[in-house]
């Protein structure tokens, strides 16, 4: 079991002296991470979190939970990390109202919001200093005529995708794309390239996909940045659903083509820094767009004016959300409310109501 350690109102406990202690101590574990209280002897609470890896389907739902739901118990459900359309039951309202509290990236069904992949990227988005400036970026492009002249970067736009099958059917779009622009695709869908580069194997630390032990994320990205354009096409559509896929060419200084989130509008930094695939009836016209801005030095350059400027209100506004959120957990808020029922004998709603409500204290569009 493990000791989960928080303060009243479901914030994270941390220990800045000796002195101080948690207001509340829980235990959790197992797969559905019954929480317990933790005094000597061991009385478990029926209260439980799960997450997405929780396959809960009609079965499990009809034979199981919904038996077992009882007015006094407090239940958190906590989905991260993969898009809603690989796991379709996270999004029906008959399962979700099985627990009181929610997290998740999607505004329109959850109750509280995951940064996704977002917060390691961040300052390099908003800190001056630490983004690259747009003089900078056009120092690490080639002229497009110069492309081919290149052994290694022989196109203005790149591609690695693992995933050949995504439900967003990027594959079927690249293909298509690719007919009328050329792409340098290394990754493992419609590959047209050998090795790395010698330079970015170094920042790899070595040849191979081993994804875990090679430094890929900073590999991916210095490639990405000797390119005008990284194709940056989700694994999916769905609301509020952006990955490192956007983030990665934005920091690298390349400019992302983007499809995926059908809010995006809501989630970026900056005015006119993505091409925006939705805009465009068919991969033939947008590659013959890219190809326009590609050839065109004065309209590429564009696409990086954001960097001498401060990012959008709303990006800002995400940003202090996070930064504001990332004080509590989903396991302190179950522990709080399950302490409220069986300690205090206190109905929990209404400070999980005024928990909620503090975790958004500015003005995001929801």
């Amino acid at each position: 079991m493990k000791n989960i350690q928080c303060m009243k109102g479901g914030k994270i406990f941390e220990k800045k002296n000796m002195n101080e202690k948690p207001d509340i101590l829980c235990q959790s574990g197992v797969s559905l991470d019954l929480f317990g209280r933790n005094n000597g002897q061991f009385k478990s609470y029926p209260s439980i979190l799960t997450n997405k890896m929780l396959v809960l389907d009609d079965k499990l739902w009809r034979d199981v939970l919904s038996q077992f739901r009882s007015y006094d118990s407090v239940w958190g459900f906590h989905f991260d990390g993969e898009s809603i359309d690989y796991y379709p039951w996270a999004s029906e309202y008959k399962k979700l109202r099985l627990f009181d509290v929610t997290m998740g990236y999607n505004r329109q069904l959850y109750d509280w919001i995951t940064p996704g992949y977002l917060l390691h990227y961040v300052p390099n988005i908003t800190n001056p200093s630490l983004r690259l400036s747009a003089n900078n970026v056009m120092v690490m492009k080639k002229s497009v005529t110069a492309y081919k002249n290149n052994s290694e970067i022989t196109a203005p736009v790149m591609w690695i995708n693992g995933n050949c099958n995504a439900k967003s059917g990027r594959t079927e779009y690249m293909s298509e794309f690719m007919k009328h622009i050329d792409v340098d695709s290394w990754g493992a869908c419609m590959r047209n390239k050998g090795d790395l580069p010698p330079d970015i194997i170094r920042i790899q630390g070595g040849k191979g996909d081993d994804f875990w032990n090679l430094n890929w994320i900073q590999a991916k990205m210095a490639l990405s940045s000797n390119y005008l354009f990284t194709i940056a096409i989700e694994n999916s559509l769905t609301y509020d659903y952006v990955t490192e896929k956007l983030w990665q060419p934005l920091v690298a200084g390349s400019v992302p083509i983007y499809l995926g989130a059908r809010n995006i509008e809501d989630w970026l930094p900056c005015k006119n820094c993505i091409i925006d695939l939705r805009q465009f009836k068919t991969p033939k016209e947008a590659a013959e767009f890219v190809r326009k801005v590609a050839t065109n030095k004065s309209l590429y350059q564009t696409y990086h004016r954001w960097r001498s400027q401060p990012v959008l209100k709303q990006f800002q506004n995400i940003i202090n959300y996070f930064d504001y959120s990332r004080k509590y957990s989903m396991e302190c808020i179950v522990c709080d409310m399950a302490h409220d029922i069986n300690i205090l004998g206190k109905n929990p709603y209404s400070n999980i109501r005024k928990i909620l409500s503090s975790l958004n204290p500015f003005e995001w569009v929801w």
